[in-house]
């Protein structure tokens, strides 16, 4: 069995809603909900974790780990702190919805009074590997669509991953890798228009920045936060493709696939040939190569099945209850203390949803 622990970490955003007696979402950006600007942003703790506004959404930057449970951990904590923030500072007893919708429409109301920051598109730019065009961002104060970003970072550290990594072409195969394995299963798993408007914008296939600790994979929305399981499943998908690359069996499974349908299979959130990709090139991966991964569990396999012919990740994890997905309740807030291994894919599936287990596997 082969397997890998680079660092884990990322930098997902989510929109913040306040449900009113006629039961619709308002959104409210994030600088007006009570959160700082990047440059000065509130940390829950002396190790870092911490949120802040980034144009109308929020974001949360959360310690790095090798680890997928402690991560997972990490990431409610920034949840939870971002909503005690939100609530002391809206000072209301309306229900308070997180959702990490891949874009929605802002109205003219909500954008003139927010700061300026938040009418700003485009910041660092980012490197494509298929592409040297630049987008032209339009004008924020004008542009009434706003986008999440579910960035996925992976940290090479240890010396013998740095060596790895500076091996001919394992960079450019690496991120080719994630458009696979992750980038594909995006598409099965978020299957909702929002994702094709998103990526008219940013997210295209092969998107990618150089940070100091390693790679940031920038294709994905952060659908990904809107419940631990689903964290749990796309951090193992990301691992898995550092895997491939580290082990040098990434150029081979790659050519397995054009680059075109790749990149085009993404970009135009094609989920029936995504769908294709995954079961008939992907999958096999993990027996062929005998990857150590919760993605090569049958049981979490026949899962994510499930979850695509049913529409997506939506049919089970409602983006806009991401409170209620992650153990959190607004306006009362109730949490565990602690982490639970069982909202990990595998704990998940074995320990709280056996029925569906069940059933998944009488159909197949």
């Amino acid at each position: 069995m082969i397997r890998t622990k680079p660092s884990l970490g990322g930098d997902p955003e989510f929109f913040i809603f306040i449900k009113d007696e006629d039961g619709k979402y308002n959104i409210i950006s994030a600088d007006k909900a009570g959160l700082p600007g990047k440059l000065e942003p509130i940390r829950f703790n002396a190790q870092g974790d911490s949120a802040f506004f980034d144009g109308v959404q929020a974001e949360i930057n959360f310690r790095h780990h090798t680890c997928r449970e402690v991560i997972t951990g990490n990431i409610k904590n920034c949840i939870l702190g971002t909503l005690e923030e939100v609530r002391k500072h809206l000072k209301m007893d309306t229900p308070i919805h997180f959702a990490p919708l891949a874009s929605v429409q802002i109205t003219k109301d909500v954008i003139k009074v927010t700061d300026k920051e938040c009418r700003r598109f485009g910041c660092s730019p980012d490197a494509n590997i298929y592409s040297s065009d630049s987008i032209k961002y339009p004008d924020g104060s004008k542009f009434m669509t706003r986008f999440s970003g579910g960035h996925i970072h992976l940290g090479f550290s240890e010396i013998k991953y740095q060596a790895a990594m500076k091996e001919a072409d394992n960079l450019l195969n690496l991120v080719r890798t994630l458009d696979l394995i992750p980038g594909i299963l995006s598409v099965c798993l978020s299957q909702g228009n929002e994702e094709l408007i998103r990526r008219k914008w940013y997210g295209k296939a092969g998107t990618y920045r150089m940070q100091a600790h390693g790679i940031e994979y920038r294709t994905l929305s952060s659908f990904w936060i809107a419940s631990p399981q689903l964290v749990s499943i796309m951090y193992a998908a990301a691992r898995d493709a550092f895997t491939l690359t580290v082990h040098e069996i990434a150029s081979s499974v790659l050519e397995t696939i054009s680059e075109t349908e790749l990149q085009k299979t993404i970009d135009k959130c094609d989920v029936k040939n995504a769908t294709r990709i995954w079961e008939s090139i992907v999958l096999p991966l993990y027996s062929k190569h005998q990857i150590d991964s919760p993605l090569a569990d049958p049981d979490v396999t026949r899962y994510i099945k499930s979850l695509i012919s049913k529409g997506g990740y939506t049919s089970e994890f409602n983006p806009m209850n991401m409170l209620h997905n992650w153990g959190l309740r607004c306006p009362n807030i109730y949490y565990e203390i602690g982490w639970d291994r069982t909202h990990g894919i595998q704990g998940f599936l074995n320990n709280y949803h056996p029925a569906l287990l069940k059933t998944i596997r009488e159909v197949e």
